[in-house]
């Protein structure tokens, strides 16, 4: 066991202190934490719409009558509304923006984000009207000249943090309703010519050459005798898998998919490739390759505060040694991951922080 000691304030109970263990840093990832399959990538919709119900704290009459193309946008999104008649500062005038993750079905919910792109001076209290969100560019191949509307959002907003806080921005869960989802045909495509591509997340030689390593030797995976070198790297990012004839026959190309994505590859001496810190927002997981390091800081996230002093960095303290630490401490995993953000745009973790 190590000496090295990093303390742990819980709020609202007495500051205690928590024995670092010693613990080998985490070597084996999942292939489903480094990489994405071609064809299921997330979209992001945006739309323009009103934020309405604001008290004296919405865009200014100088604001809107100056704008005439934001006159225009409100007219586009079939509000009706004019300038003329926006003189209460009760109005704001919004970009919406959402994620719409692969295979997302009509009539499902996403979250939506509104932000101010006016002078209002805060969204607090206030409601978004109906706004369509469309995609960036055409999703859909019969869409190629359009910008089809896959969501309508609606709903109060959401105001996070004090009051010292900018309020100009705010969240709406399950604000949107898909009305159209998108289609995946790239991924249908490869799974008809029963192939699987996988796009790293970060393009490295090395980890690319033991995913296709990996895949090709693994014994979860059903296969015939001639079927071991079913994986093939083409080039740092990317790795094309033939999928085997036993799931093919099967009806079972899902399947496959499932298990060649749970296979770990240990990317210990891993020569030139750079430790990672690997954070999966959806599962609330997380995954360390190599020995990563710390520095000196201090983080809040819920009720739980770290703090890494310079004796700690003197005896070694690393970031598997922190998490081993507030796993004991019986740390909710939000919080763990919401600390390692926070170190991570602190700048004290030497290494490549990845966020899926």
């Amino acid at each position: 066991m190590k000496n090295n000691i990093l303390k742990i304030t819980i709020l609202a109970t007495a500051i205690f202190m928590v024995a670092f263990v010693s613990a080998e840093a985490q070597q084996s990832v999942r292939i489903k934490d480094l990489i994405s399959v071609q064809g299921t990538d997330d979209n992001y919709l945006k739309g323009v719409g009103l934020v309405v119900g604001l008290d004296g704290t919405g865009d200014s009459q100088k604001t809107i009558t100056s704008a005439i193309s934001a006159n225009m946008l409100l007219k586009w999104e079939n509000y009706n509304i004019y300038p003329s008649q926006l003189s209460s500062k009760n109005i704001a005038i919004v970009v919406v923006t959402a994620k719409i993750t692969a295979f997302k079905l009509e009539g499902t919910k996403i979250d939506v984000e509104v932000a101010s792109i006016g002078d209002a001076k805060s969204l607090k209290g206030g409601q978004l009207l109906l706004t369509p969100l469309r995609g960036p560019r055409a999703m859909d191949e019969k869409d190629k000249d359009t910008q089809t509307v896959y969501a309508i959002a609606q709903g109060n907003l959401y105001i996070g943090g004090g009051k010292d806080t900018p309020q100009k921005k705010g969240a709406i869960t399950d604000g949107a309703l898909v009305v159209k989802a998108v289609d995946h045909n790239v991924f249908r495509k490869n799974l008809d010519s029963n192939i699987v591509v996988l796009h790293l997340n970060q393009p490295d030689f090395n980890v690319v050459n033991a995913i296709a390593e990996k895949i090709n030797i693994a014994p979860q995976i059903t296969r015939a005798e001639n079927e071991f070198e079913i994986a093939l790297p083409v080039d740092m990012g990317e790795v094309r898998i033939a999928i085997p004839q036993a799931y093919i026959d099967k009806n079972q190309k899902v399947k496959f998919i499932s298990e060649l994505l749970e296979l770990e590859i240990d990317l210990a001496g891993g020569g030139e490739t750079r430790a990672k810190v690997i954070i999966d927002d959806k599962t609330k997981s997380w995954a360390i390759t190599g020995s990563v390091k710390v520095s000196k800081c201090c983080v809040l996230a819920g009720d739980t505060k770290v703090v890494v002093t310079d004796a700690d960095i003197a005896k070694g303290a690393s970031l598997s040694d922190i998490i081993q630490t507030l796993n004991m401490a019986k740390t909710p995993a939000e919080d763990i991951i919401e600390i390692l953000k926070k170190m991570n745009d602190a700048g004290v973790i030497s290494a490549e922080v990845i966020i899926n």
